[in-house]
Parts: C-alpha cells; structure tokens; sequence
C-alpha cells in the first residue's frame, strides 16, 4: 500500500492540483501540466473510496503523508495527526476506453528504452517525446533527439491502430506510476488529442504533442549496407564503458576510439585527462574503425540485456544496435 501511494503522489508536484477523496478507502487525482498547456490527468483508487471530492495543497499533504499514510476526512483532511485545510470540488478524467492490452513489464522495460533518447530541447517539438505506434499485435515506441534514436516492440493484443506522441515528461511519470500497480497487464487507449491508460486501480490520460513524427526509418541502416557485424555480450561492453567514463565525460566530445578486429572490440580514451584502455571479446565479420560520444553510446547499448549485434556502414554512417526486440542508433563523431 505505501509503495502503491508514493508512486501515485509521484504524479503531482506544485503545478498540480491534488484532490482527495476517503470513505472505506482512498482515491488521489487531479491534473499536473507537463508542457506549453500539455497535461496529465491522473486518479489512483485505492479500495471503495467515496464521499465528497476535495482539494488540498500538494506541497502539505505530501509531507504530511511521510510520516502517517492514514487519511481521513472530518471538518478537515486528516493525515494522521495533521489537518489539512480544504475546499469541495469537482473531477472528472478524460474518457479513454482501453482498446489494446500490453504486459506491464514490458512497456515499462520500453518507456526505459527510448526515454534518454527524447530531446530536452523545448525547441525540438515532437523530438520531446515518444511516438506510440500501435497495431492490432504490436506496440512499439519509437524515440530520437536526431543523434541517437531508440525503438522497441512489444506483443499487443486488441483492434487498436494508430500514433500518438507523449512529452517526455509524461513518459517519466508513466514509468514511475507503473512501477507502483501490480496487474499483470495495462490498458491503452486512443481518442482525439489524449492517450489513455489504465491498471488496476491507476488511470491516467494524456494530451498528445501535435505535429508528424520524422521518418525515422530511413536514417537505420539496412541489412543491404551493412559492411561489418560484431556480436557480443553487452554487459561486458558496458562494464568496459563504464571504466572509460571518468576519462571520456570530462572531454568536450567524450570520445571513445573503436576498433573491431577478429575476436575482440578494443576502446581508447586518449585525452588531455588521460589515457585508458579496454579490450571486449566478440564476434566479428569485417573490421570497423570508428569515434564516438561514448555517454550516448553507452546510453543506447544498455536497454540490451544479454547478446546484442552492432551493424556499421562506414564509419561517417550511422551505428545500429540490435538486441532482442530493441532497436537503438547512435551517429558517430565526425573526426
């Protein structure tokens, strides 16, 4: 029950505007702007809640529930020992049927995939989400800040076809909600302006970010062009990253040199901080030399788990990344 209330008081912060309702049980909801007049609307129901529908401030009620998740409602909104101060209200959510089912476990395994790959940039439009694309079998979510590009595909089951593009914010909100519910699978729906979702006792509707996404598959290099393939153990690449990094983060670019030979990738960090070295066996057809921002490199190998394969063209060309149903795609330093 706590770990389903933190996760639900994560959905509002100050912009928010938190409302509570309590008998036989409790209900948090409200709306919370994301971006330029995007919002969310959120309500988590916990048990038979009834009676009136009252507004607090976030701020107050979110301290006061740390210390005592009892909350009740006499003359004032009771958190334990302390009364909040309130005033009646109405609510009432977005209407969005769910019209696809997906695993819980894998959507939130997909929002992790693309989330980094979404542009913090306010100028960047539909660059500051993820694309929803959904199929009667399938749902994949697609993201790019256009240097790195991730997409995953999860198994989906209804009569659901059609796009949608929610703020990365919102993304952030929906990984961190989800985490809280316990129901095997998640409810998605679509209607004009609004993705809906639904689990267990949480809802959530979201306004879409309006514009045509990219065509982003033509930026993913296709088995015909590829001139080099290295198979290897992603983990064990991410470690070796991971020890170049205090090295590579601290320069402009934070380059990492690549050579890929039979047998083994070889890492480089050759800088004015340092120089450093690391050797990752794997499987190669062909030989690859290339540079590369090694933080958007390790961001976007990370989302695959066991065994992965890296696809090169040339080394001015654009890296692929497969692992599983993960797709990911990072440009390489012009050197």
């Amino acid at each position: 029950m706590e770990k389903l209330l933190k996760n639900a008081l994560a959905l509002f912060d100050r912009r928010s505007t938190l409302m509570v309702q309590t008998r036989n049980g409790l209900a948090l909801m409200g709306k919370r702007e994301l971006d330029r007049g995007r919002l969310l609307y959120a309500r988590w129901k916990a048990g038979e809640a009834q009676g009136p529908v009252v507004e607090v401030d976030t701020s107050l009620f979110k301290e006061a529930i740390k210390r005592d998740a009892q909350v009740s409602l006499n003359g004032k909104v009771w958190v334990g020992e302390v009364g909040l101060e309130y005033h009646e209200t109405t609510f009432e959510m977005p209407r969005i049927e769910p019209q696809v089912w997906v695993n819980r476990k894998e959507l939130i395994a997909s929002l992790e995939a693309v989330y980094e790959a979404t542009s913090t940039d306010p100028t960047r439009a539909v660059f500051q989400g993820a694309q929803f694309e959904f199929s009667p079998t399938r749902l994949k979510l697609v993201a790019s800040d256009g240097y790195v590009l991730a997409e995953r595909t999860i198994p989906a089951r209804g009569v659901l076809e059609g796009r949608a593009v929610i703020h990365r914010e919102g993304l952030a909100l929906m990984m961190k909600a989800l985490k809280g519910v316990e129901e095997f699978e998640v409810g998605l729906g679509l209607k004009e302006g609004e993705l809906g979702l639904k689990a267990g006792g949480l809802e959530m509707s979201f306004t879409r970010i309006e514009g045509e996404y990219p065509d982003y598959e033509r930026v993913i290099p296709k088995p015909e062009e590829w001139q080099s393939t290295i198979e290897v153990y992603v983990p064990a690449l991410v470690e070796a990253l991971e020890a170049l990094r205090p090295l590579f983060s601290r320069s402009s670019n934070q380059r990492v040199d690549v050579q890929a030979e039979e047998g083994v990738i070889h890492l480089e960090v050759d800088n004015e901080h340092g120089q450093a070295h690391r050797r990752v066996p794997c499987v190669v057809q062909g030989v690859m030399s290339f540079a590369i921002n090694g933080q958007l490199f390790l961001v976007r190998i990370q989302p695959v788990k066991g065994t992965g394969k890296l696809h090169f063209v040339d080394p001015k060309k654009p890296v692929l990344i497969e692992g599983g149903s993960y797709r990911g795609v990072v440009v390489p330093l012009r050197v």
